[in-house]
């Protein structure tokens, strides 16, 4: 069911896949950031989504389309509903993601229309990527990439640099950096107390993220208490054998009572195209060890905005872990430090601005 709510100058359908994390809450942050006296939002997305998305403060319309994470015989059905509905609901539509980006670009090649791609996460080099990804470009007036790694990624698939542009994701610190919870109530909630020491971490359960590496570090910190926040495929064997210190929580509808009640936030992800979560622990205060990959390694300086560590290394996250618990000064630095990055370079406001002034320029082209 598509239901109208409101119109504005810029009409924008957002085209996105089943998406948890961080595709998931950027665009959540575009529905509920954007001024609409410049920007009205629709969603065409899996009926799962635009539940989350319901009681955003920007929709217009919402356009059940049933996108499958992989590659389907479907595909052609949905980029034929896309294109119907797209001179109704957008001026640009703006796909999130590669899958997003595939079907709208098969909608566009059955009626034109403005598309802008922001591509979230790493390209992997594969062959299906080397021919789909240049096809997606040409359907393209512009791809936005959150930071310059997945850029690279991109240009590897074929595709001209001039095409590209940088946008990184961004958080709103204040919504982070003032929580509703005290830290004490939020060790109380999480049935912690205030003398432990507590390393967190929020992600998709999945591969990439890196949780079995910080697992296995955490069995070599058997003293500290490991918090994972999140769902995803990797669920039931992360849940297998779990150290008696590490606590797998689930998917948290509101992430800053975790931040509260942290000493650390540790991201040991494998591959990462920025990390919204990492943005999110420094907006609370929160000290970060990372990995050394992806948009993290380009948005962080190791012992000035967090320690970075190779990824798949155990050991190296649990030295980190040790380094940081031992010295409090040294994680009120980072923290202080990765705040003011945080907020010079990776505000909401910051993020939103930069994309209106990119539908603002498409829209100037038509």
């Amino acid at each position: 069911m598509i239901t109208p709510v409101t119109v504005g100058p810029i009409k924008i359908l957002h085209v996105v896949r089943p998406a948890a994390g961080g595709i998931r809450q950027h665009v959540l942050s575009l529905l509920n950031g954007f001024d609409p006296a410049l920007v009205v939002n629709s969603v065409a997305a899996p009926p799962e989504f635009l539940a989350s998305a319901a009681d955003t403060r920007n929709l217009f319309a919402s356009v059940p389309l049933a996108i499958s994470p992989k590659l389907s015989a479907s595909d052609w059905r949905l980029a034929k509903r896309l294109a119907e509905v797209q001179p109704q609901f957008s001026d640009i539509i703006h796909a999130h993601g590669l899958r997003a980006a595939w079907i709208a670009a098969l909608a566009c090649r059955r009626r034109a229309f403005p598309l802008i791609w922001t591509a979230h996460n790493m390209v992997a080099p594969s062959l299906a990527a080397r021919l789909a990804v240049p096809m997606i470009s040409r359907c393209c007036v512009q791809i936005a990439a959150v930071s310059q790694s997945v850029a690279e990624s991109i240009v590897a698939c074929g595709v001209s640099p001039a095409k590209l542009q940088v946008i990184p994701n961004g958080v709103d610190v204040s919504y982070f950096a003032h929580p509703d919870t005290s830290r004490a109530a939020a060790r109380v909630s999480l049935r912690q107390p205030e003398t432990a020491f507590v390393v967190v971490s929020a992600a998709r359960l999945s591969p990439e993220k890196g949780l079995d590496v910080l697992i296995e570090a955490a069995r070599l910190r058997k003293q500290m208490t490991f918090l994972i926040a999140g769902d995803g495929p990797q669920r039931e064997v992360l849940s297998r054998d779990l150290p008696p210190n590490v606590t797998l929580l689930g998917p948290l509808a509101d992430v800053r009572p975790l931040l509260a009640a942290a000493d650390l936030f540790a991201m040991p992800s494998r591959r990462e195209g920025q990390g919204i979560a990492a943005l999110e622990a420094l907006a609370a205060g929160v000290p970060l060890v990372a990995s050394r990959v992806g948009g993290l390694a380009e948005m962080l300086t190791d012992g000035e905005t967090a320690l970075l560590v190779p990824s798949d290394d155990p050991n190296a996250l649990a030295v980190a872990f040790s380094r940081l618990q031992s010295d409090r000064r040294l994680r009120g630095n980072l923290a202080e430090r990765a705040l003011a990055l945080v907020q010079s370079r990776y505000s909401l406001q910051t993020m939103l601005d930069t994309l209106t002034t990119l539908y603002q320029n498409v829209e100037g082209q038509q």
